[in-house]
């Protein structure tokens, strides 16, 4: 996949599902602000903050930076999940939580492979989670996992 992707799976989300939330993308001073957090994002990533911000759908949030509101507090924004867990040595550096499974363990985005793990909370990489090669295959699986379930609860499929 590639940055051009990321607008598709936007896309395929938006015609399979009535309602698609997007917070509107951020400003260049506000994802300077991540990279004061965590050092250089992935390209991906930031084309992605840059254009939807956030984005949710049908159960599934995707963490991102929230136009206007950078340092908001608690989720999809990013920078406040991704700063607490840090203040508290809860996750590692260079590390950006992007989404969470919804029963404890989240997806952290390593700024310097560009892989996407699950995280467990107690120190290590959750080995029952599957490992994405980058946040826009990530975004892919998750999405069309999401589309999928939701058709599929609304006869559909």
């Amino acid at each position: 996949m590639s940055i051009e992707d990321i607008d598709g799976v936007v896309a395929d989300a938006q015609n399979s599902f009535p309602r698609v939330r997007i917070t509107g993308g951020a400003a260049p001073e506000e994802i300077h602000e991540l990279e004061l957090l965590v050092g250089d994002v992935p390209l991906t990533y930031k084309y992605f903050l840059s254009k939807y911000g956030t984005f949710g759908f049908y159960g599934l949030e995707i963490y991102g930076l929230i136009k206007g509101n950078v340092f908001g507090e608690g989720p999809p924004n990013a920078y406040f999940m991704t700063k607490s867990d840090l203040d508290d040595s809860s996750i590692p550096n260079r590390h950006i939580v992007i989404a969470s499974t919804g029963y404890g363990p989240v997806f952290l985005l390593n700024c310097e492979t560009g892989e996407v793990v699950g995280w467990n909370y107690s120190g290590e990489v959750d080995e029952e989670l599957p490992v994405y090669a980058s946040f826009e295959a990530f975004l892919e699986e998750v999405t069309s996992q999401t589309i999928q379930d939701y058709q599929s609860g609304n006869g559909a499929v």
